[in-house]
């Protein structure tokens, strides 16, 4: 009786998994983590370089600042900043062609 509760069990949790709401859900979390990894190297790589070279400096990520003994890096949160500014930008522009 135990073995057939446990069946019972497992079917509905692989219906449950199966659903079409669950399957799209895990889907779009595994193109968006894609995603996330294209935009955060195209800007580490290429867009605050980009900045760096009008700033005059060679790497972007390592600009930083000092105040009494603390390094303040402003250079990786330029980057964090400028991710996430794209990452809004591409999901308002999806959620109007819906």
């Amino acid at each position: 009786m135990r073995t057939k509760a446990r069946c019972g069990m497992l079917d509905e949790f692989k219906k449950f998994l199966l659903r079409g709401n669950v399957v799209d859900l895990a889907v779009g979390v595994a193109v968006g983590a894609a995603f996330t990894a294209v935009v955060n190297s195209m800007v580490k790589d290429l867009i605050t370089p980009l900045i760096a070279a009008v700033g005059g400096k060679p790497n972007f990520a390592g600009m930083s600042f000092v105040i009494n003994g603390s390094t303040f890096s402003y250079g990786d949160f330029i980057n964090a900043l400028v991710s996430f500014l794209i990452m809004a930008t591409v999901i308002f522009f999806l959620s109007f062609s819906r």
